[in-house]
């Protein structure tokens, strides 16, 4: 088995690698610093945002309302699901009777 040995001559492919490498180092770090900026710039629209929302009245009585509809949609689920217990019983009992004959 031959020992491994290290030549310390430069040849283009190595240039050519090491540029490539530093290159797309250099460009995913400004892709990156771009990337934080924007965010940066979204973070600061979005708490603007919230706030104007929490100091509109109107925002409360939206959310008011939308609670109010939900508390109704969650009364009309729950007695749609009593209904339905009793129409399979129903429909039990149905059964039950015509198997008999």
């Amino acid at each position: 088995m031959t020992k491994p040995t290290f030549d310390m001559r430069i040849s283009l492919g190595n240039i050519i690698a090491a540029a490539a490498f530093a290159l797309s180092v250099a460009g995913a770090y400004y892709a990156l610093r771009s990337d934080a900026s924007a965010n940066q710039q979204d973070i600061t629209e979005i708490k603007g945002s919230i706030s104007d929302l929490q100091q509109s009245s109107a925002t409360k009585e939206d959310v008011k309302f939308l609670q109010s509809r939900v508390s109704g949609i969650e009364a009309y689920k729950d007695d749609t699901i009593d209904r339905m217990a009793r129409v399979e019983t129903k429909v039990d009992q149905v059964l039950k009777e015509l198997q008999k004959r």
